[in-house]
């Protein structure tokens, strides 16, 4: 089952020149049904009525932050969906006019290729950092709600992850997400981490995309495959197909991440 899910509205999304996009990678036993539902869900509670549209232009940073927190509540709400040990990344950005503002939990990303205008490369400018377990100020998050970052050790090697402090559950590898209810009681949050970006002459595209991509693609790779393209279906079919081609290439062709690009 795929468990990725996206959302792209790049034109007209709660005025003329707003615009909207978002990536979800879900986990878990029911983690494809979470990423729907949030792909769905954020971008309706941001422009539900005129008092949330409203705030979305005037502060756009809490208005993602209400949406996050509002749909996280809502996953542990609904009758017949378990996300006890399910959840989903999430990466949103609401564009309007030069005004960029993302917000995020997990590991999926934004990066903005930036041409230096000396150069004439493009540069790689990171929108979003991975939220690992490991980072101090998440661990001490964590650590501080009793649980416990650790690695789960295979083949002498493995991420850091999240426990309860005894017991080896639920092992997430990422210290924010939607849904993940286990998780949530020792320290994991679905709190998102906002930045904004003021577009400048030469910021040219952005690539937002899953750890489908980011796993073995790094993000100078990625904005140099866009650079070489020429329309944006184009770029991101590229970028997927080496995506691809790598996993198949580590992994002898056995495991094959879901891979999503915009």
């Amino acid at each position: 089952v795929n468990q990725d899910a996206y959302c792209a509205l790049p034109n007209g999304f709660a005025s003329s020149r707003g615009g909207f996009l978002a990536v979800f990678d879900g986990h878990g036993p029911v983690g494809h049904l979470v990423s729907r539902y949030c792909k769905d869900r954020i971008p309706a509670r941001l422009i539900a009525d005129a008092h949330s549209r409203a705030t979305l232009m005037e502060n756009p940073r809490r208005a993602l932050e209400a949406a996050f927190r509002g749909v996280n509540a809502e996953l542990n709400s609904i009758d017949g969906l378990d996300v006890e040990y399910s959840g989903t990344t999430a990466v949103a950005l609401h564009i309007y006019g030069r005004l960029i503002t993302c917000g995020w939990v997990g590991d999926s990303r934004a990066v903005l290729g930036r041409e230096n205008l000396e150069t004439g490369r493009i540069e790689a400018v990171a929108l979003t950092c991975d939220h690992k377990p490991e980072l101090p100020a998440e661990r001490r998050r964590i650590e501080a709600m009793d649980g416990r970052v650790a690695r789960l050790m295979q083949h002498g090697e493995g991420p850091f992850r999240v426990w309860m402090k005894n017991l080896w559950v639920p092992g997430l590898s990422m210290s924010r997400s939607l849904g993940d209810s286990i998780a949530h009681r020792v320290g994991v949050t679905p709190e998102p981490e906002i930045r904004t970006h003021e577009v400048v002459e030469n910021d040219r595209f952005i690539v937002v995309a899953t750890d489908g991509i980011w796993e073995f693609v790094s993000n100078e790779e990625a904005v140099a495959i866009v650079a070489a393209c020429d329309a944006p279906e184009e770029a991101a079919t590229a970028v997927a197909r080496e995506a691809f081609k790598r996993w198949k290439q580590r992994n002898d062709g056995e495991m094959i991440d879901d891979i999503t690009v915009l």
